[in-house]
């Protein structure tokens, strides 16, 4: 790959993973409930880091290197955030919401998933949140709901 091909994708996926990173920092610790591990998303990172090792060989150049080191420090840090509630909120995306911030909630099964939607706030308008868990922890987690936003349950249209 070209020098000026590297840089600039250096500093795409640098951005990336800094932003990544500041969310799992956020994040980390926060979660009592975390979503379902493997997801169709997590398991395309987790092929684009093996693809990540398999061009390590192709390539040999200094800038060759500290993008790839760059592009598996965006991908693990993607790994590592997780969705989630616990004690304090609702965690997703990286970005922490206090349960005092949630408007509204509502959940479903599907399959082998439990979805618990959120409408949390945004500076322009609410944005709905879904956070997965696995099926097994549904009673578990409407109990934990309850007792921290119980008054806020609402159907909402799932879409």
């Amino acid at each position: 790959m070209e020098t000026t091909s590297n840089m600039i994708l250096t500093a795409i996926f640098g951005a990336l993973a800094v932003w990544l990173l500041i969310g799992v920092v956020k994040t980390w610790g926060k979660t009592k409930y975390k979503d379902r591990t493997w997801t169709a998303s997590r398991i395309l990172f987790v092929v684009a880091a093996v693809m990540l090792v398999f061009t390590a060989f192709a390539y040999n150049g200094i800038w060759d290197i500290i993008r790839m080191a760059v592009m598996g420090v965006a991908i693990v840090a993607y790994l590592l955030m997780r969705d989630g509630i616990g004690e304090e909120g609702v965690c997703t995306m990286g970005s922490f919401v206090p349960w005092s911030g949630v408007k509204s909630y509502d959940y479903q099964k599907r399959k082998k998933n439990f979805e618990v939607y959120f409408e949390l706030p945004d500076k322009k308008e609410d944005y709905r949140a879904t956070v997965a868990f696995d099926a097994k922890q549904e009673e578990e987690i409407k109990s934990f709901l309850k007792q921290k936003i119980g008054k806020k349950y609402r159907r909402m249209k799932k879409g």
